[in-house]
């Protein structure tokens, strides 16, 4: 978006110029008049200052321009500032709404008053906590009644053992899910439908479509999943309730991540998402007890 905006600029600053010149008011050579008009474009929509002077005063290698167009460039950039306070890629950022961070401090974070407890936004439903082998049928209620979580935590007794996310499960469920419909359309004399053999099954090829959905944080399933359902087996009795399969989640969860205080304040966390790009933390009572889960897109959220 630099040469544009500095094509527009200069065809504007032009055009003044011109119009300037037909009213006996010739201040300036027209093509001075492009020069400001470029940088003041430039200095306006990409909060950009020092660099266009350098750039245009070597543009046109002409030291005498450099005080007019630090003139220029100071006014439009305050004019911006008081028009709005984020420049074009930030808007741009803002509207397409990518989870992106500044990397410094946001001034809504500067008063510390504001903790982990208070961005995760409170508890989860009691649906989202997954125990770490948990049927076919907790993972699709967990899936349904929390459509707008990224994020599961699979929670052993208060303890918070690691989170999944919604990729993972939905690859892990589909899996599952196929490995049982074809083991269950197989003769009841197959040696690999009586062992239940998953290598045997050409289930995981339909991961395909959970590496479509496009969730944050997650892995590519489709090579991910078949090593993890290889060595795994089904029972007989399995077949018949779809529902009750056992799916091992603690095989293919995050088993370490990153560990929060419910009064951790915001200015200590902010570093870990703007900078480390972490994605998901587990947000835990003074007591070790599990509270929520504070997600990157939570952090934007409040940050805007």
């Amino acid at each position: 978006s630099f040469i544009p905006f500095m094509f527009v600029g200069a065809v504007a600053g032009r055009l003044v110029g011109h119009l300037l010149s037909m009213l006996s008011l010739p201040f300036a050579a027209p093509g001075f008049y492009a020069l400001v008009g470029s940088a003041s474009l430039l200095a306006g929509s990409l909060r950009q200052t020092l660099s266009v002077v350098v750039f245009l005063t070597e543009s046109i290698n002409q030291l005498e321009a450099i005080p007019p167009l630090m003139l220029v460039v100071f006014v439009s950039h305050m004019a911006s500032q008081c028009i709005s306070r984020h420049g074009l890629d930030e808007q741009l950022i803002l509207k397409k709404k990518l989870p992106y961070l500044n990397v410094e401090l946001p001034d809504t974070f500067d008063s510390g008053c504001t903790t982990a407890a208070d961005l995760c936004g409170g508890r989860l439903p009691a649906v989202a906590h997954l125990p770490p082998r948990a049927t076919v049928g907790a993972v699709r209620g967990a899936l349904a009644g929390c459509k707008d979580l990224a994020f599961f935590p699979v929670v052993e007794g208060r303890v918070c053992l690691g989170l999944v996310t919604r990729r993972r499960l939905r690859a892990a469920l589909d899996c599952r899910v196929s490995a049982a419909e074809e083991l269950s359309a197989r003769a009841p004399g197959d040696t690999d439908a009586e062992a239940g053999n998953i290598e045997g099954c050409r289930a995981a090829i339909r991961c395909q479509r959970s590496v479509e959905d496009g969730d944050e944080g997650g892995v590519d399933s489709e090579l991910y999943m078949p090593r993890f359902f290889r060595t795994d087996r089904l029972a007989r009795t399995e077949l018949r309730r779809p529902n009750d399969c056992i799916l091992p989640v603690h095989r293919f969860m995050d088993a370490a991540p990153h560990m929060l205080l419910c009064n951790t304040p915001a200015p200590q966390l902010y570093p870990l998402f703007a900078q480390l790009a972490l994605h998901a933390a587990c947000v835990a009572t003074r007591h070790g007890e599990f509270y929520g889960v504070l997600t990157r897109a939570m952090v934007v959220e409040r940050t805007v």
